[in-house]
């Protein structure tokens, strides 16, 4: 639908409505849950290991893709997966209450700098 000319010019103003539905996207991460508990467990699971004979007649490059195979089953059998989710899409999950404050943390130490009263 045209509207008329755009101001002086020539040009005319052309008008629009787009109809849909809006849909925010809810922000999910998978963070590892290192509590204590988990933790003991963890370490308990690794020290039955036996890693003399594991590494026994081995170059370096393969002790160390063998250590790295058990350290990352051992992690995924001990260690629970927590899934975050942002709150109603009005930030991503990884924004915690902590980032939150760090960040303003900086913000008025940046902000003292600016003004003069910080060296």
């Amino acid at each position: 639908m045209a509207g008329g000319n755009f101001g002086h010019s020539d040009q005319e103003i052309v008008e629009f409505k787009i109809s849909g539905v809006i849909k925010k996207k809810v922000s999910r991460v998978s963070t590892q849950d290192f509590k204590t508990e988990y933790l003991k467990l963890f370490r308990k699971l690794l020290s039955n290991v036996p890693w003399e004979s594991a590494f026994e007649g081995l170059v370096v490059h393969d002790c160390w893709s063998i250590f790295k195979n058990h350290l990352l089953k051992e992690k995924k059998q001990a260690i629970p997966l927590n899934l975050k989710t942002s709150k109603q899409s009005r930030r991503p999950a990884w924004l915690n209450r902590e980032h939150l404050l760090e960040i303003m943390r900086k913000k008025k130490s940046h902000n003292l700098w600016k003004t003069g009263k910080v060296l």
